[in-house]
């Protein structure tokens, strides 16, 4: 369990949370589950990037990180001003993963420097995934990302919304909803998501190169 009142030198129950997730990933293994608890987890919180890296689950027993039952966790940076490259939640090298009920917000670009931030990012070997009312928006960059070698994942009923990066070279010529340029990932699916309010475009594919469905998405 992970709350905004916990503290990472608790022992995770229910009833002596965590703070961070990346506290949480450190203990968990295939076959376990992280509750989010309800409320706003600030930069103050739980500061941006959280790295999620080098575990698996398995067909049968899944990680799985969600919110509480009928809670909504909210990992808000509006509290911060960034210089650097920033994601809410970046994911490496993770494979059965199962991440539900989350909203990312206002991940704010740098002025200067060219910059655009991440909502969510997929990196490197992030497969079988599947990815499930996932909010990404006010993001000074990209909402969700899929990077190199990531396929076979499935983004269900995510809403990507109002990200934009007006500090970009071409201002406001980043920032998509859903976003992959990348050459090496393929069979991705997204169903029953919505992509809005972007600078861009809801979806952006141009240097994709694998296959991709988009199935009832508008």
């Amino acid at each position: 369990y992970i709350s905004t009142t916990g503290n990472d030198s608790n022992r995770g129950s229910k009833e002596l949370p965590f703070k961070t997730l990346y506290k949480a990933w450190s203990v968990i293994g295939a076959g376990d589950t992280i509750f989010l608890r309800g409320g706003t987890y600030n930069n103050s919180i739980m500061p941006a990037t959280t790295y999620l890296r080098n575990k698996n689950g398995s067909p049968s027993d899944l990680i799985v990180i969600c919110n509480f039952p009928n809670e909504r966790p909210i990992l808000n940076y509006s509290d911060a001003i960034y210089t650097a490259q920033k994601a809410g939640i970046w994911i490496e090298n993770v494979k059965y993963l199962h991440i539900k009920g989350i909203r990312i917000t206002n991940i704010k670009q740098p002025i200067a420097g060219n910059i655009a931030q991440y909502g969510m990012m997929l990196w490197n070997g992030v497969s079988n995934c599947i990815f499930e009312q996932i909010e990404t928006d006010h993001i000074g960059g990209w909402g969700v990302t899929i990077g190199d070698n990531c396929s076979n994942n499935l983004f269900l009923n995510c809403d990507s919304h109002h990200n934009a990066d007006p500090y970009s070279a071409i201002p406001f010529g980043w920032a998509d909803g859903f976003q992959s340029g990348s050459p090496s990932s393929t069979n991705n699916t997204f169903r029953g998501c919505r992509a809005w309010g972007n600078s861009d475009d809801g979806w952006d594919f141009r240097l994709y190169d694998g296959s991709v469905i988009l199935e009832s998405c508008w």
